[in-house]
């Protein structure tokens, strides 16, 4: 098997796998509104924070895969960088008290 036909079977189940916990989390988030478990929502929260995540990495290993060009002759490794700063801020306030989603579910929560 070639170089390129490994890449290519890693990126397509690296993306079927992230459509797989897409579904799982949605569900997950579906099933904790319709019962009203914080616990469950939660875990589908933090699900889809995952989901985002290997969305971001599969978009920046393509980034960085980018060979070096006249604008940018040492290529694209530092991209790497600035999207792992992106990662910390959306695993922070994904987690954050004060999130849209946690503080929208909280109120959905006290009905029950």
């Amino acid at each position: 098997m070639s170089e390129i036909d490994k890449n290519s079977a890693l990126r397509r189940a690296s993306w079927v796998s992230t459509v797989g916990n897409a579904v799982l989390s949605s569900a997950k988030i579906a099933v904790g509104i319709i019962a009203g478990s914080m616990a469950v929502l939660g875990d589908g929260i933090d699900s889809a924070t995952d989901v985002v995540i290997s969305i971001v990495m599969l978009v920046t290993a393509r980034i960085v895969a980018r060979p070096p060009s006249r604008k940018y002759p040492f290529g694209f490794d530092k991209a790497e960088e600035t999207i792992n700063l992106l990662l910390v801020f959306i695993t922070f306030f994904a987690s954050s008290k004060e999130s849209p989603v946690i503080s929208a579910s909280s109120k959905t929560s006290s009905l029950w």
